[in-house]
C-alpha cells in the first residue's frame, strides 16, 4: 500500500490492498492506520479545504482500527526533532 500520486493535478491516488480484517489481524490494522496517516498527510499539503470534512470520516473510520494514533486534523508539515531521531537510527541500523 502506498500513494501512487498526491498533488493538485492529478489528485489522490491510493495504491491498497483489502483491510477488511484490520479488527483482528495486527498487521492490517497497522496498514490501515497508516493509510489514514497517509490521505491526512496528503490533503494537509495540498488540498487543506478538504480537511474539515476528511476530519469527520477520518475520526469515525480511526476507531475500527486498533491502538491507531492518527492525527485526522491533518500531518504536521515539519519533520521535528524525534522524526529525525527515528530516521538517523534507522539509516544506521540499515547499516548495520
Amino acid at each position: 500500500y502506498l500513494i501512487d500520486t498526491c498533488n493538485p493535478d492529478t489528485g489522490l491516488i491510493l495504491r491498497s490492498g483489502h483491510l477488511q480484517d484490520r479488527h483482528t489481524e495486527p498487521l492490517e490494522g497497522m496498514m490501515a492506520c497508516d493509510t489514514l496517516k497517509l490521505i491526512s498527510y496528503c490533503l494537509s499539503h495540498h488540498a487543506q479545504e478538504a480537511l474539515p470534512t476528511w476530519k469527520n470520516t477520518c475520526s469515525n473510520a480511526h476507531y475500527t482500527v486498533p491502538a491507531c494514533d492518527v492525527d485526522c486534523s491533518g500531518a504536521t508539515h515539519t519533520f521535528g526533532q524525534v522524526g529525525l531521531m527515528a530516521a538517523a537510527l534507522a539509516a544506521v541500523t540499515a547499516f548495520m
